[in-house]
Order: structure tokens, then C-alpha cells, then sequence
């Protein structure tokens, strides 16, 4: 099968010490397209999470899409009202650090992805994606004045968030929605970061599910300083045109 589009996330910013010319370099041939920052809340900017300030510029003259990843990884098993708390502060962060102007004109689809990480440990519970996810699209909505929309998608690993899946089938079963999962699934290798073809079984979750593969997390926890993560879209060309097309670059 093919090798789909190249893309890294970090939880430090763009700008950090050598950290795109280590992406840039570790994708050839081909080009870093799409970059995952985290966003929490409005009073947490920097270091994990995105600046606009800091990181904006960058974005811009690199062409890289800024992909938007929900941090708050421990509080993910918790209550629905926790995940609508929660998912306000996403909402307000993210247009805290990106002009809400800039991110209606940019958006292709008029909806931008938003991926809710979930780490072994901690596995979602029903009542915090609800939660999570209705409230992530009413505020954008709300913020953008109905003009673009946020779609949930959920990042895990492959073999140890087996419960999460499950909870994620129920609400799919039931009427939820779910737009798609990024997988983590690591090679042992001595060049982990390098672009291998994508291969459905060893990026499927363990537990079986119908919701869509978007995205592999390939290599973790890479240089410099373990701070960068690497990922491929799935190559099928219509969840490549989807997941692109809900990405920007940010002002």
C-alpha cells in the first residue's frame, strides 16, 4: 500500500531549537504538511501548548497545517459536564492563538478538525465525549457565528485503549458521531521516523471498529530532546481530501 501524507506533532512549539529542520529533514522526500499543537485552555499558552505569537509566522512561511490536538489526558474517563468544561476551553484557546477572521476564510470545508488525546491509562468514558464533543461544536459555532464548525475526532493507542474503542463503537451505535481516530502504533526500528507504507493491520486498533482510520502516529518521543511525534494520513485518497481539508495554516 502507499505511504500517505507526512505530518509530525510536538509538545513543543515550531520554533523550538532545531525541531523543524529534525521534522523537515526526517520526512524527506517528502515535505512535513500538517502539525499537531495542543490546545487546553486560554491560560495555558506555551511550552505544550500552541502560540500564535511565537509559532504563527512559522506556520505561515513553512505552508504547514496546524492540526489541533485536546489536552487534558487525565481527565478523560471523567462526567459529561467535565467534558463540556473542558471542551470550552479547547474552543477558546484555540481562537485565543488563532484569528477567528483568518480561520473562517482559510477553512476549505468550513469545519476544522479537533482530535481529543487519549493516552493508556486513562480510558474515555461516554459521559466526557458527549460532553466533549457537543459542546466543541455549539462553541465554535457560537465564536465563529455559525460560520465553521469543530468535528471531534479521538487520538489512541492501538493495543491499550481498548475500552476507549468500545465506548466510541456504543456512541457510533447510538447515534454519535465520531469523525475519526489517529492511531498510535510504533515500529522498533533503528529509524523509526522514516515513512514506511501504510498497513492496515498493524494500524487498526485491536478492537474491531467501523469508525474511520485518519491518521497513524508512526514514531514517538523522537529527537530533539523527545519531542516530536510522527505521523502519515491514511493514503485512501477521499480520507486524505477529508482530513487536509479540515486543517489550516494558521496567521
Amino acid at each position: 500500500m502507499a505511504i500517505g501524507v507526512i505530518g509530525v506533532d510536538s509538545d513543543a512549539g515550531i520554533h523550538y531549537p532545531d525541531i523543524l529542520t529534525t521534522a523537515k529533514r526526517s520526512a524527506l522526500p517528502r515535505i512535513v504538511r500538517f502539525w499537531g499543537r495542543y490546545f487546553k485552555g486560554p491560560n495555558s499558552v506555551g511550552g505544550p501548548q500552541y502560540s500564535g505569537d511565537a509559532e504563527g509566522r512559522l506556520f505561515q512561511k513553512e505552508n504547514i497545517l496546524l492540526m489541533p490536538l485536546a489536552r487534558q489526558t487525565n481527565a478523560v474517563g471523567g462526567s459529561r459536564t467535565l467534558g463540556s468544561s473542558l471542551a470550552k476551553g479547547n474552543v477558546d484557546a484555540f481562537f485565543q492563538e488563532v484569528d477567528v477572521e483568518h480561520a473562517v476564510s482559510a477553512s476549505i470545508a468550513k469545519e476544522l478538525l479537533f482530535f481529543l488525546d487519549v493516552e493508556p491509562g486513562t480510558d474515555l468514558s461516554e459521559d466526557f465525549y458527549l460532553g466533549w464533543s457537543e459542546t466543541l461544536s455549539s462553541e465554535a459555532s457560537r465564536v465563529t457565528k455559525g460560520r465553521i464548525g469543530f468535528v471531534p475526532g479521538v487520538y489512541l493507542n492501538r493495543c491499550n485503549n481498548k475500552e476507549s474503542v468500545a465506548v466510541l463503537n456504543k456512541i457510533r451505535n447510538e447515534g454519535g458521531y465520531c469523525a475519526g481516530l489517529m492511531v498510535a502504533s510504533y515500529r522498533t526500528t533503528d529509524n523509526p521516523e522514516e515513512p514506511v507504507d501504510w498497513t492496515t493491520a498493524h494500524v487498526s486498533p485491536s478492537m474491531a471498529t467501523d469508525i474511520p482510520i485518519l491518521a497513524w502516529q508512526y514514531a514517538a518521543d523522537r529527537p530533539p530532546n523527545k519531542h516530536l511525534d510522527y505521523v502519515q494520513v491514511n493514503p485512501d485518497a477521499k480520507i486524505q481530501e477529508y482530513l487536509l481539508s479540515r486543517l489550516i495554516v494558521p496567521a
